[in-house]
């Protein structure tokens, strides 16, 4: 403690000579100010007052000699003449240095002078820059061999949330390193790393513990004692997986065609994150380089670690594989290359071994180059002592699946491993593991949110070479975040931003610049962004020049305008990091969740923003306009490009993981002995017709029976059912009504929310409903996620095309999409054996086609349910005898016959006394014509019902006609039966399997008019033989109940996600080639 208030004092005290002395701040801000104890004035004023605006206008930052040090003012008066001449740019002034116990304060009052006539630049500032003691990071000793930092003093700023902020006394007298400055207390001296360059930074024990919180201890000396406070334990951590622009090839092929690298970090900025994020050792892995490493050795960063991941390849089948190895020099590095063990992992872990080099098997379980089988982990468990448990970059799975399998090592585990491959052990006791942990970031998004923990012994003082000596004798464990889609897509998107930023920016319009500088700060890349009138005089002179001809801005660049602000705003913790002072704890892409929320909320915003536009341009006809927000709505979606690779990529091993756990028997017990977890998307649920109640049946019988089965869709319709939790309705991005079915939509859901639902949920089986656009979400999800997917064939949509437009070019094309959708299906429920043949014309092998029993919800269709008393008000005689349909009211349904014939009908019923009246329930696009032209013939329409209105409706109604012709089943027909009525269908579609003819209703041809008036007339005049009929049919529906179908729905789930688990079981080990058993 005396020790680091003696620095303090020292700073105090230095000589306030004009050439002597020099304050700077690199990437400075205003933090609060306390009450001081002690001032200190630097004067600077002898310097010429030549620095002006202009220099201040061209250098927003500094550099020092030899670019050894890089210093961003990171102010607005740096960057603004205004600002820079208000705060005194040009005059003479002094630098005042306030200090107490606990902070220090300084303040920049005038031009300042930094090293020879050559590195003359201007600064200009008034504002307070404040550290406090807590805070404090580092002293640096006077450099011996430097004289352009002798006598520096290094203060930095490492506490969350802040900024650096450096103090240098320069002072040219010709006393040694190590003297003292004012009340005479002696700055460290540090160790040199490397030959000749002189070491610079000492991180102070006052600085590292009270960093962590704790009570200082020991002196400020070379050696730090270091550690953080974990569950009772003082635990030294390090990330020891991160990355620098020295990772410099393309991480993708593609990437490569563009020239972009995997990574742009700064290896300072790298540094400086682990350290503010409470890393008390920092490493750097690039990928077979150690130069970005070097960097900060070079420049003398203390509590440093030479690293890198070392690609290596197992010589039988060049299997790559990624070893991270830490405490290189430059000459082992060049060992690696010059005895060629990137190429034989054998060679490569003898060495290992001979150098006693510290190691860990990075992401063990990541295929690299789709070689990697349990046979490489295996041999890799007897080549290396080490293995990386938590990588912050790949999906947790992968680190919990590997963690497991370790645990599963032992003596006689390794004896058995020895003998399958006729190998020993590279290193002793090898069942014992080092498990390390790194955030593997690559865009200074993570760094140290993974880790690496050593836990040093009582009063023990662990240093950087020890830390690292004790992993490779097996003793680190990990800690941390691991990864999943969204941090993934932040760190592809973070590296596309800069290297858009260094290929394309300057080549945008001064428009274009200025939306792209902040989006890419989102990414923590900061361009020089045109003002807001620069903007403006280049659009006036744009439409000056060009008239008429200038385009105006696009419906994206609109709805941005429009959106982007007050959306931002309800993300305070977003806008406050689009400050670049807040990078260094992380930029916005860096919260993960939030970020991910964000896109996908400003997606659906511009969404709906474009919707009126877009209406409109489609009412006028305008083609150009059309096309405008056509691209517009192609851009939102390739927007969400990098979160749907990311989902990709990050379950691209979710078979092998399955398949090695399996195997190796190191499984996670709860996992296995979860139950079966489904998605069901459809994107119909809000309609009245038999579709949505099965599925909402589904969904009921699902969650009262304890199955796990979600049900997602995209409306902005009313969903009747909203008392069940396992339907989740999504906001579409776009919705309107579907031209000529009013009753309908057409919605474009939100499939970035949608897929990081899915990827959420981690279903076992994906079950889609419809071929519309939710459907093809659902089936992009079980790509992405690996799973199977199963389906339902609930409407034969080629017979609908057919029958709407007539058209057999239409008809033919939809049977093409139809074959496309279905081939990928595991299972093809079909509801009656009638389509079984129509599939099978599909493409679809018959042993995928299972025929699902049909049910129907007993409990809400019954006789008891009858209530005449309600037709009054409805509009109906209560006495009459009421002929029901219920269903979509349109031309597919083959209503255009039933108008036909009704006035027959009741013609025909009047002549015998007997009073009728049709009661038609549901909406669609006939309903109009079919009104007018049954006007005057007692026919009523009640539109939409549900619940138990449905329920009272169906029971007191005397018929039921239903002479559709492309229902696969007609869940409505087996209502109707269980409410007591006789029902009329026709010999062609599905209804016809649950009707026993003259039983319980007829099968009637499908166009013979006279047979149709007969039997209607019939049973409307037969009040006994129709009470006879209804009777037998609501006997006949009582073992059609729906709890026995979903449980047979239910089993082929099951046997789905099985046949896949055994299908790929096989697969592996016919790779392997052994032998396979039918």
């Amino acid at each position: 403690m005396m020790s680091s208030m003696a620095c303090w004092s020292s700073l105090m005290d230095s000589p306030a000579d004009s050439r002597s002395s020099l304050v700077w701040a690199s990437r400075w801000r205003e933090w609060a100010i306390g009450t001081p104890t002690v001032s200190r004035s630097v004067s600077l004023s002898s310097h010429s007052a030549r620095s002006n605006s202009s220099i201040a206008r061209r250098h927003s930052g500094l550099k020092l000699v030899r670019k050894t040090w890089v210093m961003s003012l990171g102010s607005r008066l740096a960057r603004s003449p205004s600002r820079a001449r208000r705060a005194g740019a040009g005059r003479a002034g002094s630098t005042r240095i306030t200090a107490s116990p606990d902070r220090i304060r300084v303040v920049v009052a005038c031009p300042v002078r930094l090293g020879s006539r050559s590195f003359q630049r201007g600064l200009a500032a008034r504002a307070p820059i404040e550290i406090t003691r807590a805070s404090m990071g580092a002293i640096v000793e006077p450099g011996r061999n430097d004289p352009a930092r002798a006598g520096l003093v290094h203060i930095s700023s490492h506490a969350r949330g802040t900024r650096q902020v450096f103090v240098k006394a320069t002072d040219f007298r010709k006393d040694g390193p190590g003297k003292k400055i004012g009340s005479g207390a002696s700055l460290p001296q540090a160790r040199r790393p490397h030959g000749n360059h002189p070491a610079r930074l000492a991180m102070t024990a006052f600085s590292a513990a009270r960093a962590r919180g704790r009570p200082a201890t020991g002196s400020a000396a070379r050696t730090t004692q270091i550690g953080a406070v974990e569950s009772g334990r003082r635990l030294v951590r390090m990330d020891t997986h991160c990355h620098s622009h020295a990772s410099s090839k393309p991480v993708i092929a593609a990437a490569g065609l563009i020239g972009c690298p995997e990574s742009y970090s700064e290896p300072e900025r790298v540094y400086d994150q682990a350290l503010a994020r409470g890393m008390d050792l920092v490493t750097i892995t690039d990928h077979d380089t150690i130069a970005g490493a070097m960097e900060l050795v070079d420049r003398g960063f203390q509590n440093f670690v030479v690293g890198e991941e070392v690609s290596v390849k197992f010589p039988e089948d060049r299997c790559l594989l990624h070893v991270l190895v830490w405490d290189l020099t430059p000459a082992l590095h060049d060992e690696i290359g010059a005895n060629g063990l990137r190429d034989d992992v054998y060679q490569f872990a003898a060495w290992l071994r001979e150098r006693n080099l510290p190691h860990s098997f990075a992401h063990p379980l990541y295929v690299q180059n789709g070689r990697l089988s349990r046979w490489h982990i295996e041999r890799a468990t007897l080549l290396f002592k080490a293995f990386e448990t938590t990588n912050g970059a790949h999906d947790d799975t992968l680190n919990r699946a590997i963690a497991r399998y370790l645990d599963t090592l032992s003596p006689a585990k390794t004896q058995e491993l020895i003998n399958r491959h006729g190998m020993q052990p590279v290193w002793p006791r090898v069942w014992e593991k080092a498990r390390t942990g790194g955030s593997d970031d690559h865009a200074l998004l993570n760094v140290g949110r993974a880790w690496t923990a050593i836990e040093p012994a009582e009063g023990e003082t662990l240093t950087a070479d020890e830390f690292v000596r004790r992993i490779a004798a097996g003793h680190g464990t990990s800690g941390g975040q691991g990864g999943h889609s969204a941090l993934l897509a932040h760190q592809i998107s973070t590296v596309g931003a800069n290297h858009f930023a260094r290929q394309h920016y300057k080549r945008r319009s001064p428009t274009g610049r200025y939306v792209s500088a902040k989006f890419l700060k989102f990414f923590g890349v900061e361009v020089d962004a045109p003002s807001k009138k620069r903007v403006a005089a280049y659009r006036a002179a744009r439409k000056i020049w060009l008239g008429k001809k200038a385009s105006k801005p696009s419906p994206v660049l609109k709805a941005l305008q429009s959106e982007f602000k007050p959306l931002l705003a309800k993300y305070p913790n977003l806008k406050d990091r689009m400050d670049p002072q807040a990078w260094t704890d992380g930029t916005p892409a860096s919260q993960h969740e939030e970020m991910a929320e964000f896109i996908g909320e400003l997606i659906q915003a511009l969404g709906r923003a474009m919707e009126s536009s877009a209406a409109k341009a489609v009412s006028k006809k305008d083609a150009s306009k059309i096309l405008e927000h056509l691209t517009g709505y192609l851009v939102l979606q390739a927007a969400q490009l990098p979160y749907i690779v990311s989902l990709f990529c990050q379950n691209k091993e979710r078979r092998f993981v399955d398949q090695f756990q399996h195997e190796t028997g190191s499984a996670d017990p709860a996992e296995a002995a979860r139950p079966l977890r489904v998605m069901k998307f459809t994107d119909t649920l809000a309609d009245v017709n038999g579709v949505c109640r099965f599925i909402q049946n589904a969904a009921r019988q699902a969650h009262d029976t304890g199955r796990d089965l979600t049900v997602v869709t995209s409306t902005r319709f009313d969903i009747p059912v909203k008392d069940l939790p396992n339907i989740i309705n999504f906001d579409p991005v776009f919705a309107t009504k579907m031209p000529k079915y009013e009753n309908l939509e057409l919605a474009l859901p939100p499939i970035l929310k949608m897929l990081r639902y899915a990827d959420h949920i981690k279903p076992d089986v994906i079950h889609i409903s419809t071929p519309g656009p939710v459907g093809c979400v659902g089936m992009l999800a079980a790509k992405l996620l690996r799973v199977p997917v199963v389906g339902v064939y609930h409407t034969d949509f080629p017979a609908y095309v057919d029958r709407l437009f007539d058209d057999r070019a239409a008809t033919a094309m939809c049977e093409k999409f139809m074959s496309f959708f279905y081939k990928p299906f595991k299972a093809v429920f079909t509801r009656s054996q009638d389509y079984t043949d129509a599939l099978i014309n599909l493409g679809i092998a018959p042993e995928r086609i299972v025929r699902l029993r049909a049910g129907f919800d007993d409990r809400h269709f019954s006789p008891a349910f009858r209530d005449t008393s309600r037709w009054p008000a409805l509009g109906l005689k209560r006495n009459s005898v009421k002929v029901l349909f219920c269903g979509r009211v349109s031309v597919e349904k083959n209503l255009p016959h039933l108008t036909s014939i009704w006035a027959d009908v009741r013609k025909a019923c009047a002549a015998r006394g007997v009073d009728t009246e049709l009661v038609i329930i549901g909406d669609g696009p006939y309903r109009a014509t079919m009104q007018r032209e049954l006007r005057g013939q007692a026919a009523h329409f009640l539109g939409f019902r549900h619940g138990e209105e449905l329920s009272r409706l169906y029971a007191s109604c005397d018929l039921f006609v239903f002479p559709s012709t492309t229902d696969t089943l007609g869940q409505v027909v087996m209502e109707s039966q269980a409410s007591g009525m006789p029902v009329l269908v026709t010999d062609i579609g599905g209804p016809q399997e649950v009707v026993d003819d003259g039983v319980t209703g007829f099968v009637l041809p499908a166009e013979d008019a006279r047979r149709w008036t007969d039997a209607i007339v019939d049973l409307v005049c037969d009040a006994d033989k129709r009470v006879a009929m209804g009777r037998a049919a609501a006997e006949s529906m009582k073992s059609r109940t729906f709890a026995a179908s979903f449980e047979h729905y239910w089993q082929v789930h099951e046997d789905a996600r099985e046949r896949w688990a055994s299908a790929h079981r096989a697969e592996s080990k016919a790779r392997r080639g052994e032998p396979v058993s039918v």
